[in-house]
């Protein structure tokens, strides 16, 4: 067991098995139930209507989910397909994406902590805990929702900037990288541009902290425009064609279609939250534990990381404002501000 521990700590080899080991293995224990609103409503159909040309014949089944990119649900639809009669495997192979975002989320807590220390692994395993047991994580287990495939994908071009930022490197191909990556992830589903934006936002408030800030910035968008366009060009070329808007039914306003009235097709729901609770939300939600509040339909003890996650900011932040002084490449209070400005960002 220490062979394999230590094999785990200094072999990425090893913990991407063993991680992949684990997703699939949790995956066929905690088998995904089928009977989900978006798996009944648009996950299955998108794939299925676009490879048989079905866009302009059926009438708007799935609301606005219908004009959603298909692309992100093909794996989906092609193993409902080919393992319909095997639901272990189906599960299992669904949960893949569980352990890469568990190999990911190990790579940067490895960042913050030594992983050849007794110490550094404790805490890196407290770390891993936390992403395994998190009540929003979990319940979407190899389901078709592709949040553990978006996060596996966010953190992966996540990783090599915070490593490059870490070594004081800064290699231009890392931005390039990084960009495409999350360029990819947006344009497969439009929920996760923000990440891009935030990670755009973090290099442009750091710049001073870049080497050649201008031409890795530079790069990481453009990168990330290439990739949003692999991912999403055609769909929305597609769109466009039919409809006069490559976002449709969103953004109607910009690309006004006779297809659809209004503005766009927009959530309104929590437009009209007063200002201090979007300036106290992380705490305004914790304290209300178990009733419903804006933006979340109940808060459960899980949701202890957004007054925990605030408070780091802010604590961090001070840190880093009482220290400018120093030469913060002698620690890694600076790479921490980064993340958790990310994520401020990202929120």
């Amino acid at each position: 067991m220490t062979r394999l521990i230590n094999s785990f700590f200094t072999s990425n080899k090893t913990a991407l098995i063993l991680f992949l080991v684990f997703g699939c293995a949790c995956g066929m224990i905690c088998r995904y139930e089928f009977a989900y609103w978006d798996a009944l409503n648009y996950h299955y159909y998108n794939p299925w209507a676009f490879l048989n040309n079905r866009l302009n014949v059926d009438v708007v089944p799935a609301a606005a989910n219908t004009f959603f990119s298909p692309f992100i649900d093909f794996p989906f639809y092609f193993l409902v397909n080919g393992f319909n009669g095997h639901p272990l495997a189906f599960c299992a192979v669904m949960a893949i994406p569980y352990g890469l975002m568990l190999f990911f989320s190990y790579k940067i807590s490895a960042l913050f902590f030594p992983a050849d220390t007794e110490q550094g692994r404790i805490r890196i395993g407290l770390t891993l805990l936390l992403c395994v047991c998190s009540e929003t994580v979990f319940f979407q287990l190899c389901s078709s929702s592709n949040e553990h495939l978006m996060a596996f994908l966010v953190l992966a071009a996540l990783y090599p900037l915070l490593k490059e930022i870490s070594a004081q490197h800064f290699h231009t191909g890392v931005f390039v990288l990084s960009g495409f990556i999350l360029g990819i992830a947006a344009g497969l589903k439009l929920t996760h541009a923000p990440y891009a934006a935030a990670t755009g936002i973090t290099l442009i408030v750091f710049h001073k902290r870049l080497k050649r800030p201008f031409l890795n910035i530079g790069l990481f968008t453009l990168a990330g425009a290439t990739g949003f366009l692999i991912s999403y060009g055609y769909w929305g070329w597609i769109l466009w064609k039919n409809y006069g808007n490559p976002f449709f039914p969103f953004f109607n306003s910009i690309f006004p279609s006779p297809y659809w009235e209004g503005s766009g097709y927009r959530d309104m729901r929590y437009f009209n939250m007063p200002w201090t609770t979007v300036l106290l939300y992380p705490f305004f939600s914790f304290w209300n534990i178990g009733l419903r509040v804006p933006l979340l339909q109940k808060i459960t003890l899980s949701n202890l990381r957004f007054p925990v996650g605030a408070t780091i900011f802010l604590c961090v932040s001070a840190g880093i404002i009482k220290n400018r002084k120093k030469d913060r490449r002698e620690n890694k209070d600076f790479l921490l501000h980064i993340l958790m400005f990310w994520m401020a960002a990202v929120y």
